[in-house]
């Protein structure tokens, strides 16, 4: 029992690195690293809900494809490959309410889920603490015809292939989502409150591969 124990232990946290960390280029981070599990939302997510302001002040919500920008090669976001760089983009057609709201108010709430991301949250509530979300407060902008919106589109398109389909009388257009705080619920203990600068700021991935001490401890 004393010889297999150091190696059921090496297992348990090998295991545990990748339930925490997942795989690909940009592993799901530990809940302690807020600005980068953002960043993980932003780039993982499939679709949210995106929050307007209508016409007599009340909130509507819509669902929404995202896609977020590529990682620079300096790690300040917008050129090169992948994804991760935090500008969170949208393919909005006039035709939906959500559009004409942002023409009169540009304001917005975007919550991503865990849940929408390729692996999900297994059978964990989407509401449970542990499913990571966050709500992205700022302002969203059309971008106009240009090399911007160019980029933005390439990014919506190669997470959401259908797009590139989308009827052309619909006058789809790329939107960014200029964030200025993110409110994020990742594990229990509340809310964490990230500024805009530490958002867009963290390199991505910087994950170093260390589990949450109770995923260790558990095991032990």
């Amino acid at each position: 029992m004393r010889r297999r124990l150091p190696l059921l232990l090496a297992v348990a946290i090998a295991s545990a690195s990748l339930l925490v960390g997942g795989a690909g280029a940009f592993p799901r981070p530990p809940w302690r690293k807020h600005p980068l599990m953002a960043r993980w939302l932003a780039n993982s997510a499939s679709y949210g809900v995106l929050a307007t302001l209508s016409g007599t002040g009340a909130p509507v919500g819509g669902v929404v494809s995202v896609a977020d920008s590529p990682q620079a090669q300096d790690g300040a976001g917008g050129a090169g490959g992948g994804g991760g760089g935090g500008r969170l983009f949208a393919y909005l057609s006039p035709m939906d309410e959500t559009t004409r709201n942002l023409a009169a108010d540009p304001r917005v709430s975007l919550t991503l889920t865990e849940a929408s991301t390729s692996a999900g949250c297994g059978a964990t509530d989407p509401e449970d603490p542990t499913c990571a979300r966050a709500s992205f407060l700022g302002e969203a902008r059309r971008l106009a015809d240009g090399d911007e919106a160019e980029a933005a589109k390439r990014a919506l398109f190669s997470k959401h292939p259908a797009m590139e389909g989308w009827p052309d009388d619909h006058s789809f257009t790329a939107y960014e989502v200029v964030v200025r705080e993110v409110h994020l619920l990742d594990y229990y203990g509340g809310m964490a409150v990230i500024p805009a600068a530490d958002y867009y700021a963290v390199e991505t991935p910087a994950d170093d591969g260390a589990p949450p001490q109770t995923a260790v401890l558990a095991v032990a």
